[in-house]
């Protein structure tokens, strides 16, 4: 889903959005709770519970599902179940196994991963992208920014190799008069 992927938000606070929770106008997703399997939770730390902004992209691409949604009230999940009739949220391991990962393998990726990994690839994209450490911490909301280095960042392929672009000069060998 997207909103994993942009925002880093765990499955349970995904599955814990109402539309309440998202303010279209100051682009910012207030988490209030998680939901995991059928408890409600007052989410895993203080910090947790900071919310996070979003970019106008992403707010666009709510607006238009609220649109198209059957439960689009202040009070209905952002991803209510149609089976349940909107009185849960989805269950979004059945939309990884159901719509994401088909549409993964079919692009050809074979890998084999979970919600959690939108959260990993997005501290790695915004490491590869210079964000600074403290940025991604607080987006993620870690307690502790060596959570995000040592757990969930990973250097691309692209900054290993730039990386060894200092080692040039090792092989420079001097020629002979």
């Amino acid at each position: 889903m997207l909103i994993g992927a942009v925002t880093g938000l765990r499955r349970s606070e995904i599955r814990g959005l109402r539309w309440s929770d998202v303010d279209f106008a100051k682009l910012w997703l207030h988490l209030r709770r998680g939901v995991v399997r059928k408890h409600h939770t007052k989410l895993k730390t203080e910090g947790s519970r900071k919310g996070v902004p979003i970019p106008q992209d992403l707010a666009d691409v709510l607006a238009e599902w609220r649109g198209q949604s059957l439960y689009p009230t202040e009070d209905d999940w952002v991803f209510a179940s149609p089976w349940k009739s909107g009185k849960t949220p989805l269950w979004l391991d059945m939309i990884l196994e159901d719509h994401v990962r088909p549409a993964a393998l079919a692009a050809g990726v074979t890998q084999q991963f979970a919600w959690h990994t939108f959260r990993r690839s997005l501290a790695s994209l915004l490491a590869d992208k210079g964000e600074d450490v403290k940025v991604v911490q607080e987006l993620l909301r870690h307690a502790h920014a060596s959570t995000t280095q040592d757990l969930y960042q990973q250097a691309g392929a692209d900054a290993k190799r730039a990386a060894q672009e200092h080692t040039s000069i090792l092989f420079l060998v001097p020629k002979a008069s």
